[in-house]
C-alpha cells in the first residue's frame, strides 16, 4: 500500500502524494547487481530515479526567493516640488533685478573718463598719437611701455582731445624748443617737465587726469579710481607729462603728427 507524507501544505519542499521510495520497484537479493555492474549514479530525481515525473518535478525545485519590497513613496512630494520651484523663482528674480540695476546705472552714469573714446577720434588725431607714442618713449627702460599701457595712454589722449584741453592756450613759441630737448634727453627726469607747466595747466591736469584716490578709512593703502591709469602715470610720469604739454601746444590737436622743435 502506498505511503503518504503530511506536512505544511504551503511549503514547496513538503512531500505530497506517493513517496519516491514506494514508487521504486524492489529488486530481489539474488538479482541485485554487483559493484562491477552497478550503473552510473543518476542525479536525484533524474530520468532513471524511478520517481514519477510529477514527484520528481515537485522534489527537485528549490523554494523561490521572495521579491524585494517596493521602495517607499517619497514623503510630501508636492511640498518638496513647490519648495524647489520657490527657491528657483527667488534666485531668478534677484538676478533680473541686479541686471536691471546695472543697465540703469550704465545708462544714467556713462563713463566719460576717456572722453568719447580713442576709436571715435578722427583719423588725423589718431595718427598724431601714433607719432607721439614713438617720439616720446626714448628711454631704454620705457621703449615698450607705449604698448604695455597703450589703452591707458589712448584714454588720456582721447580725454584731452574731447575736452579741447580745457580751453588752455598753446605755449609752443615759449617752450617748444626746451620741451623737445627735455623729452628727447633720457638724462632729464620728469621734474624738469613738470616745471614747464603753468599754474592753470597744473590745476587742470590734477583735476582731469582720470585717476583719483578713493576714500578708504579702514585701510592705509591708497586705492585709486581707474588704478591702471594711476599705474601708467607713475611708471611713465615723464612720458605722460610730455604728451600732455605737446598736445596742448599743438592746439589739441590740429596736425596728424607731433610737432617737434627743429
Amino acid at each position: 500500500m502506498a505511503s503518504f507524507a503530511f506536512g505544511d501544505p504551503w511549503s514547496r519542499s513538503a512531500s505530497v502524494g506517493v513517496s519516491c521510495s514506494a514508487a521504486r520497484p524492489r529488486i530481489p537479493p539474488s538479482r541485485a547487481p554487483t559493484a562491477s555492474r552497478l550503473p552510473a549514479p543518476q542525479p536525484s530525481g533524474g530520468a532513471e530515479s524511478g520517481c514519477p515525473r510529477a514527484h520528481r518535478r515537485h522534489l527537485s525545485l528549490p523554494p523561490l526567493p521572495l521579491p524585494p519590497p517596493p521602495p517607499p513613496p517619497p514623503r510630501y512630494p508636492n511640498q518638496m516640488k513647490m519648495r524647489t520651484l520657490s527657491v528657483v523663482a527667488v534666485v531668478l528674480s534677484a538676478l533680473s533685478v541686479d541686471a536691471a540695476q546695472l543697465r540703469a546705472r550704465a545708462t544714467q552714469e556713462p563713463d566719460t573718463a576717456c572722453g568719447k573714446g580713442f576709436e571715435n577720434l578722427v583719423q588725423g588725431s589718431q595718427d598724431y598719437y601714433r607719432t607721439a607714442a614713438v617720439e616720446l618713449f626714448k628711454h631704454p627702460l620705457h621703449t615698450m611701455d607705449n604698448a604695455t599701457f597703450e589703452q591707458e595712454f589712448e584714454c588720456w589722449f582721447a580725454s584731452m582731445c574731447t575736452t579741447k584741453c580745457g580751453g588752455l592756450p598753446p605755449l609752443a613759441e615759449q617752450r617748444k624748443k626746451s620741451l623737445t630737448d627735455m623729452c628727447s634727453n633720457v638724462a632729464d627726469d620728469w621734474l624738469k617737465i613738470w616745471n614747464l607747466f603753468t599754474q592753470e595747466e597744473v590745476k587742470w591736469f590734477k583735476a582731469n587726469y582720470p585717476s583719483a584716490p578713493v576714500e578708504d578709512a579702514e585701510s592705509d593703502n591708497k586705492i585709486f579710481y581707474k588704478q591702471a591709469m594711476e599705474t601708467a602715470k607713475e611708471v611713465n610720469k615723464k612720458e605722460v607729462l610730455c604728451l600732455t604739454l605737446f598736445t596742448i601746444d599743438d592746439e589739441c590737436v590740429k596736425w596728424p603728427y607731433i610737432r617737434l622743435s627743429k
